[in-house]
Order: C-alpha cells, then sequence, then structure tokens
C-alpha cells in the first residue's frame, strides 16, 4: 500500500470517529446530564408552548416538555403536558405550574412556582396549573378588555350617536329652509329700519341736534344741583336727629317722669270716666235749655222771675 493511500485512509477514520463523537455529545446534551422524572401539567390554552419548551422552577430551568395531548372535557378541548423534569429536583406538593412569557421576544416557558408543603409530589402525578402569566398573559387580557369594551360600550355609543346625528340631520333639512327665510326677512327688516334712520337723522337740523344736546347737558346739571341739595338736607336732618337725641338722653329723667305722670293721670281718667260723663252730660242738657229759654224769652237775661217754688205749688 503507498503512502499517500495510507495517509487518506488515516484521515478518513479521524474524520468519521469525530462525527461520532460528535453525534454522542449532541445526544448527551439534548437528554441532560441528569436523569428526569416525568410530571403532567393540564391547560386550556397552550399559546406558543411546543414540544421541548423549557420547563423552569422560580426562572431555573430543571426540564423540558416532553410531550402535549389534546383532551376532550366537559365539552371544551383541554392539553396534557408531559413535564420531563430532573429527578433529584423535589417539588412541593402544593406547587403550581403557569405559562409565562418574559418578554415580548421571549419563547413561553412553563414556570413551576414553588409550594410552602413540606410533602413533595410524588413523579407521575399532575402538578396543579392555573392561568397563564407574565408579559404576553397581561397583553392578552388588556387585549380581551379593549375587544369587551369596544363591544359592549363604544360600538353601542357610536350607534347612539349615529342614530342622534341622523334625527339632527333630519330635523335641520326640514327646519333650516324656514331659518334661512326668516333670517333674510329680519335682515331685510332691519335694512330698512337702518334706512329709514338715516334718513330721519339727515332730516334733522344741526342746530335743533346742538339744541337738544344742551338741554340735555343742562338736565343734566339740573340732576346734579338737586342731588347736591338732597345730600345738603340729608346732612341737615342728620343734624336734628343727632340733635333730638342728644335732647332725649340729657333729659331721659324728665321724659320718665314726665310719662309716669301722664300714665297716673290716664289711669285716673279712666277711673272717673264715668262720672265725667255723667256730669258732662248734665252740663250739656243746662246749656241746651238755657239755650232754649234764651231763645224763647231773650228779655229774661234782663228782667226774669224766678221760677215758682215746687213745694209752693203743691
Amino acid at each position: 500500500m503507498k503512502q499517500e493511500e495510507i495517509n487518506y485512509f488515516a484521515v478518513g477514520i479521524f474524520v468519521i470517529a469525530a462525527f461520532a463523537l460528535l453525534v454522542a455529545t449532541l445526544l448527551q446534551l439534548s437528554r441532560g446530564s441528569h436523569a428526569v422524572e416525568t410530571y403532567y401539567a393540564v391547560f386550556g390554552n397552550i399559546t406558543d408552548i411546543r414540544e421541548g419548551s423549557a420547563v423552569t422552577y422560580g426562572g431555573y430551568q430543571i426540564g423540558s416538555v416532553a410531550g402535549i395531548s389534546p383532551l376532550r372535557e366537559a365539552g371544551q378541548t383541554r392539553f396534557r403536558l408531559a413535564l420531563a423534569v430532573r429527578e433529584d429536583w423535589p417539588i412541593p406538593r402544593d406547587s403550581v405550574a403557569r405559562i409565562t412569557s418574559p418578554g415580548l421576544l421571549s419563547d413561553s416557558t412553563i414556570d413551576i412556582s414553588e409550594g410552602r408543603s413540606t410533602e413533595t409530589l410524588p413523579a407521575g402525578n399532575a402538578i396543579t396549573s392555573d392561568a397563564p402569566d407574565g408579559v404576553m398573559a397581561a397583553v392578552d387580557a388588556v387585549s380581551n378588555e379593549f375587544q369587551d369594551l369596544s363591544r359592549n360600550n363604544i360600538k353601542p355609543l357610536l350607534d347612539s350617536l349615529n342614530r342622534h346625528v341622523d334625527a339632527i340631520g333630519g330635523q335641520l333639512s326640514s327646519t333650516l329652509p324656514m331659518v334661512t327665510q326668516d333670517l333674510e326677512t329680519t335682515l331685510s327688516k332691519l335694512a330698512g329700519a337702518s334706512d329709514q334712520l338715516a334718513r330721519i337723522v339727515a332730516s334733522v337740523d344741526q342746530t335743533r341736534l346742538v339744541s337738544i344736546m344742551t338741554n340735555a347737558d343742562n338736565t343734566v346739571q339740573s340732576l346734579a344741583d338737586l342731588s347736591n341739595g338732597l345730600n345738603a338736607t340729608n346732612q341737615k336732618l342728620s343734624a336734628i336727629l343727632d340733635k333730638t337725641d342728644g335732647i332725649i338722653s340729657g333729659n331721659s329723667d324728665d321724659i320718665k317722669q314726665t310719662l309716669t305722670d301722664l300714665r297716673h293721670t290716664t289711669r285716673t281718667v279712666s277711673t272717673h270716666i264715668e262720672s265725667i260723663v255723667f256730669h258732662l252730660e248734665s252740663a250739656s242738657r243746662n246749656a241746651n235749655e238755657f239755650t232754649r229759654q234764651i231763645r224763647s224769652n231773650p228779655s229774661s237775661l234782663i228782667s226774669g222771675s224766678p221760677p215758682p217754688d215746687r213745694g209752693m205749688a203743691q
């Protein structure tokens, strides 16, 4: 065998060995350096989750999704995920698995939130699942809220606005010609009134206008003088009231005594008012009798005989 053929054979053996070593390394990396155990989790939506997606525990990768199988339960389709987790990784029984998206450009992962139970979950059991979490879940929730808002609030509001706008447009279409006609009539009347006013101003003599303005000035001046006179009168009344107040304040004792005497006199008169009225009535009758006798016999004032004695007449 030639030396050249020996060299080619050696190179081929080296290439084959290197390729076999590369394949073995890739298989070892794909399987991981640790033995795995299988757990299960069921979700209603596994968007962006596929076989090979990472399984994390508090953010630390401990395995991957080994398989996905759909389930039909109570008329709804759910998905059962087989989670290949490191054999030496204990998972508390009350741990919760969620689909998370750390960022907008990050792949979705299955994250297991550590529970507080001291009892670990045996391999082959289902881990409690919860609603998706993370940035994409929040975006989906906000998107659902906006869809609900648009469907139940904004769209009915726009429909109501369109109906009102159509109604207003119909009313304007029917009333706008009448309004325009009334406006034109009003403008015509204003134009006529303006022309009449211009003619009146033009026909008025400038001398009369000056006289009117002068009379207006005199009237204003007279009103000003009247106002000044009223102010002076007001000041005098204020002075009189001040003096009266001073007099009353200075003679308050005499005024009180006068009021007391007046009250006593009024009380006395009211007590004897019947006697006074009786005497006044008698005096009035006597005066009437005297007047009657004078009218019938005026000479009795000069020579009169005394009236006969009633005792002797009997």
